[in-house]
């Protein structure tokens, strides 16, 4: 596609890590401002599963946290697309 254009493209993958304090705190802060949160919770709630939503985010917090210190930490994966001409 980019070819077409006169234009190459790389990719490359990056991860970043999200700290926080403690698992409770990456649950609050997901809650109350990562918008697909905030957009479960206008569903979830009327249902009356938001809290057994959080506690299942917070179990997963702790599963997959690489953290061992009582702090939480999430690890995040994505790509960098790079077009040159």
């Amino acid at each position: 596609m980019f070819a077409a254009a006169g234009a190459s493209a790389t990719i490359e993958r990056e991860t970043l890590d999200f700290d926080f304090p403690s698992v409770e705190d990456a649950v609050q802060r997901y809650a109350t401002d990562f918008g697909p949160f905030v957009i479960a919770r206008g569903v979830l709630e009327p249902q009356d599963r938001w809290v057994e939503f959080l506690r299942v985010f917070a179990d997963l917090v702790r599963r997959f946290s690489p953290a061992s210190d009582g702090t939480a930490k999430i690890r995040s994966d994505y790509f960098v697309i790079r077009v040159e001409r």
